[in-house]
C-alpha cells in the first residue's frame, strides 16, 4: 500500500489531501483511493463514505461535503471514471476480470472505509467519529450491500433510487429499445413526451390536484389506443408536417408500460408507469434523410456487450425477444450472486443498530420506483413488519421527482442531515423536507417553488386544498389515493 499526503484548497478550503494506492495478493489491479480531511479546528466529527454511479465504482464529488466540513473517502475500484462504460470488466481475450468486479461489487467499498477509518484516527487523533454511507443509483446498490454484508463498518447508510437487483435493472434497460425493435415503430423524444403529457392530463385528477403530477403512477389508467383515433396530432420540433399518434405507438406505450409479457418468468424488469419520461432509455437518432434507429441507454448497451455477451462489437439491433430473455438469465445467474443486492434479510443490519435511510422518485426514469418498494415489502415479510423494519429502514418516495435529484416535484434537501438526526439524536424521520425551483420551459426565465413533506412509507401524499405548491395542502394518510369520477371535480390546484 502507499500513501501520498500533501496540503491542498479548494474554494478557499484548506485540507490534506491523501492518496493511497493498494491491491491485493493475487490481484493485479492498484486500487486509488482518495481522502480529503478538513483542518482540525472545522471538521464535524463525521466520515463521508461515497458511491458511484452506472459502472464507476466511485465518483469524487467532494465540493459540497468538504463545504460542511466533512471528511470524505472515495475509491475509483482500479478502473476509470467513464460511468456508462463497461469495457474495463472484459480482458483482451474476452474473459471476465473478476477482479476488478469484485472491486465494484463490494471489495474497493471495504477497503476506501477500512482504510479511511484508520487515516482518520490517526490524522485527527479520535476513534470517536461516525461514518456514513452516500450514495445514489449504483452508489445505493452499493448502500444495500454495505447494510446487507457490512453493515458493522458503518453508522448509517444513505441508499437513494438503488438499483438493488443491479442485473436485472441493466439488463431491463435495453428492454424499451428491444420493444421499439420488435414493434417497428422507433418513437422520438417529442412523441414519448406528448403520450407523457396526455397520460398525465389524463390522471392528474386521481389526487385532486391539478398540478402535472401523480402522487401514485401505478394507479393511472390512461389508455394509449385513446389517442390513436385521428384526432390527436401534434408539432416536433424541427418538422415540417404535423405528428399524428397512430395504432402502433399506442400499441408500444401500452407494451411498455406493461413490460415484456414473460417478465415474472425470469424476473427481469418492470414496466414504466405512465406519465414517465421515457426520453433515456428510449432513445432513439434520426438521420439526415429521417432514419430511425437504435440509441440505447449507454450503461444497458455497454453491460450486455462486454459482460454478457462478451463481444465489445456485438450489433444490439439483430437481439430478438428469445435471445434477449436468455440473456436476462445468464446475466443474473453469472453475475447476480455478486452484484444483486436483493437478500431481505437485514438482521446483521439491525444487530449492529445501524440506519438504512432511502428515498427513490416516484418519476424515476432511469430505475422504476416499483423495485425499491418490492424489495421493502419483501424485507417486512421477513422481518417482522412494517413497525419492527422503521427502527432501522426508512424509505419515502418523491411524488414528481426523477433519477435521484431532478424533476417536476419536489426533492429531499439535506437528506443525508436527517440520517444524521437519526442516528446521534435518535430522531426517526416521520416526514421529509423537499422542495423544487422548477423551470416550465427551457427558454423560459419563470420558475415555480415547489415545497412538500414527503411521507414515510407506506403513508401517501393527500390534497386538502390550497395551492398544491405549498407544502400545507398536502398531508400524510394510509388511505389509497381515491379516483374521482362522475360529478366529482378535481380543485384547481395551482394559484394563477
Amino acid at each position: 500500500m502507499d500513501i501520498v499526503a500533501h496540503l491542498g484548497n479548494h474554494n478557499n478550503i484548506d485540507f490534506c489531501q491523501v492518496n493511497i494506492s493498494v491491491t491485493h495478493h493475487h490481484s493485479s489491479s492498484y486500487v486509488h483511493i482518495g481522502i480529503r480531511l478538513p483542518e482540525p479546528q472545522v471538521w464535524n466529527g463525521r466520515l463521508q463514505a461515497g458511491g458511484g454511479g452506472d459502472f464507476a465504482t466511485g465518483m469524487f464529488f467532494w465540493d459540497k461535503a468538504l463545504q460542511q466540513n466533512w471528511a470524505i473517502a472515495c475509491t475509483n475500484g482500479g478502473h476509470n471514471q467513464n460511468s456508462e462504460v463497461a469495457s474495463w470488466a472484459l480482458n483482451e481475450d474476452r474473459s471476465i476480470n473478476w477482479d476488478l468486479l469484485h472491486n465494484f461489487g463490494s471489495r474497493s467499498l471495504v477497503d476506501m472505509i477500512v482504510i479511511g477509518k484508520e487515516i482518520f484516527q490517526q490524522y485527527y487523533r479520535n476513534d470517536g467519529f461516525r461514518t456514513y454511507w452516500r450514495g445514489c443509483s449504483t452508489g445505493g446498490c452499493q448502500g444495500y450491500a454495505t447494510a446487507q454484508r457490512y453493515p458493522h463498518l458503518v453508522d448509517g447508510i444513505l441508499a437513494n433510487a438503488p438499483a438493488i437487483r443491479f442485473t436485472h435493472i441493466v439488463t431491463g434497460g435495453f428492454l424499451p429499445q428491444l420493444l421499439m425493435q420488435m414493434h417497428g415503430t422507433f418513437m422520438s423524444r417529442c412523441e414519448w413526451s406528448y403520450v407523457q403529457q396526455k397520460a398525465i392530463e389524463h390522471c392528474d385528477k386521481l389526487d385532486a390536484a391539478l398540478d402535472g403530477i401523480l402522487e401514485d403512477p401505478s394507479l393511472c389508467d390512461f389508455d394509449p389506443h385513446s389517442l390513436a383515433d385521428g384526432n390527436h396530432t401534434f408539432c416536433c420540433e424541427g418538422q415540417d408536417e404535423a405528428v399524428e399518434c397512430t395504432v402502433k405507438m399506442a400499441e408500444l406505450a401500452e407494451q411498455m408500460h406493461k413490460g415484456p409479457a414473460w417478465s415474472s418468468d425470469v424476473d427481469v424488469f418492470s414496466g414504466f408507469a405512465y406519465g414517465i419520461d421515457m426520453g433515456a432509455v428510449a432513445n432513439i437518432t434520426i438521420s439526415e434523410d429521417g432514419v430511425r434507429s437504435q440509441s440505447p441507454y449507454g450503461a444497458a448497451a455497454s453491460w450486455l456487450k462486454y459482460l454478457v455477451l462478451k463481444d465489445p462489437a456485438f450489433n444490439l439491433t439483430t437481439l430478438d425477444e428469445t435471445r434477449y430473455a436468455q440473456l436476462a438469465i445468464q446475466a443474473t445467474y453469472e453475475f447476480g450472486g455478486l452484484l444483486d443486492t436483493s437478500t431481505p434479510d437485514l438482521s446483521a443490519l439491525r444487530e449492529a443498530g445501524t440506519k438504512l435511510f432511502t428515498w427513490h422518485g416516484l418519476d424515476d426514469q432511469i430505475i422504476p420506483v416499483r423495485n425499491t418498494i418490492e424489495y421493502r415489502k419483501q424485507v417486512e415479510g421477513v422481518m417482522g413488519g412494517a413497525e419492527e423494519v422503521n427502527e432501522y429502514y426508512r424509505l419515502f418516495l418523491a411524488p414528481g421527482g426523477k433519477h435521484c435529484n431532478r424533476g417536476r416535484g419536489p426533492v429531499p434537501t439535506d437528506p443525508l442531515q436527517t440520517l444524521v438526526d437519526w442516528v446521534e439524536r435518535g430522531v426517526p424521520p416521520r416526514e421529509l423536507w423537499a422542495k423544487n425551483v422548477y423551470q416550465e420551459a427551457k427558454n423560459s426565465s419563470a420558475t415555480e417553488l415547489w415545497i412538500r413533506n414527503l411521507c414515510l412509507w407506506p403513508q401517501k401524499q393527500n390534497y386538502v386544498g390550497g395551492n398544491a405548491r405549498d407544502a400545507s395542502s398536502w398531508t400524510c394518510t394510509n388511505q389509497n389515493t381515491v379516483s374521482i369520477t362522475g360529478d366529482d371535480e378535481p380543485q384547481v390546484a395551482l394559484d394563477e
